[in-house]
């Protein structure tokens, strides 16, 4: 085996086995300062390291900021780029995994992050490195994800070996993407569907049979604007735009939706669907499109995970004052490295232009209705997301 691939399965091992990355140590502030200084008496660089449009920070061994230029002082809001000296990217950037880990790369989550992989690879194969990073950060009250395309490459200042970083946002692309899915693919298919039965219409032979090309017509129409809508409803919540609409409805109601709109993709996938009602309130207060959305996305997601003749299961129930539980259960599994970035916006193992399911089902639950979403998954149990939903006003 060559050396520079025994060297790149080492390092996947070695993650692997320590839960985070095996980094050189930190250096402390006052070995950082020094740095910072022998890079300041290189203003040729600097000034062609601002004039780059994308954040740029140059980092040591240990990944820690030694510079950054103007576009990242101007988009995080910092007087200068002293105050992001000695940190590493994550920990500037305020992402969740280094806010919960109080470091980034220690957190399970890291081992699969783009942004940290592109740079060690760049420092271990001292060569460019661009791979692509889903990042959750959260500088205020709610977290925002992020698509960014990191490009790591070996720079090099004197005797100074450090490591050159270009971070660029692709989040409009992957939208972009999301959207021409929908109009390329679902409405496509739509389109196809409508075109074929508005062609045998003619031909039906009876009243019972014209009726019944009608409803399989306002079906795939119907399938088209409930696509139409969720991408709505993600790019208001996505911007802050979204406005709550909250009112009392049947329980009875909201599921009996739900269903419809996923039955249609149980039966092609040859799917069972299960629900059982336990103890579940005859009425909640919520938003019924968000709501709807939610669940609907929970169930269209578990189905896609089943094989033929798995049943999907949902379950409702009153656990506790002031909610109702929503639990979706699947047989699958989900292995490590899917269930560290289910929630991450653009993650998807469908392909490209999909995996904003899971991600808008947390954004909407926790961020606008005020609920709680929590996964689990074993071989034995299968997969499941309890959704708390507030029952109140």
């Amino acid at each position: 085996m060559p050396t520079s691939a025994f060297s790149k399965w080492a390092f996947v091992f070695i993650i692997f086995m320590f839960g985070g990355f095996m980094e050189a140590a930190r250096l402390p502030q006052d070995q950082m300062h020094k740095k910072f200084m022998h890079v300041a008496q290189h203003p040729a660089y600097i000034a062609i390291l601002d004039q780059i449009p994308n954040m740029a920070l140059l980092l040591t061994k240990s990944r820690q900021i030694v510079h950054g230029n103007k576009a990242t002082i101007t988009n995080l809001g910092l007087k200068n780029i002293k105050k992001a000296l000695g940190l590493r990217p994550g920990e500037l950037f305020q992402c969740v995994h280094a806010k919960n880990s109080g470091s980034c790369g220690d957190a399970t989550g890291c081992r699969y992050c783009g942004a940290v992989l592109a740079v060690i690879e760049s420092q271990n194969d001292k060569r460019q490195v661009v791979k692509e990073a889903r990042v959750t950060v959260q500088p205020h009250e709610h977290p925002l994800s992020m698509d960014i395309r990191v490009t790591a490459q070996p720079f090099r200042l004197e005797s100074e070996k450090m490591t050159l970083v270009f971070f660029e946002d692709i989040s409009a692309q992957k939208r972009r993407e999301c959207l021409e899915a929908i109009f390329y693919h679902d409405a496509n298919n739509t389109l196809n569907a409508l075109s074929l039965l508005t062609e045998f219409a003619p031909e039906a032979t009876s009243l019972e049979s014209l009726k019944e090309d009608v409803a399989v017509m306002r079906q795939q129409v119907g399938h088209l604007i409930d696509d139409l809508s969720g991408h709505k409803i993600l790019m208001e919540a996505e911007e802050g735009r979204l406005t709550l609409h909250k009112r009392s409805i049947p329980l009875s109601d909201l599921l009996d939706s739900c269903i419809r709109s996923v039955s249609g993709v149980a039966e092609r996938s040859q799917v069972n669907l299960g629900l059982d009602l336990k103890e579940a309130p005859d009425s909640i207060v919520t938003d019924t499109a968000i709501a709807r959305r939610i669940l609907v996305n929970g169930l269209k997601n578990a189905i896609e995970a089943c094989s033929c003749s798995e049943t999907v299961s949902l379950t409702v129930e009153k656990p506790k004052e002031g909610f109702v539980l929503f639990t979706i259960n699947n047989p699958g599994f989900i292995s490590e490295d899917v269930r560290e970035q289910i929630f991450q916006r653009s993650f998807s193992t469908k392909g490209k232009g999909r995996g904003l399911g899971t991600y808008s089902m947390r954004l909407l639950l926790e961020t606008y209705l005020g609920g709680e979403i929590v996964l689990s998954t074993s071989r034995v149990a299968g997969t499941t997301f309890q959704l708390y939903f507030p029952v109140g006003s």
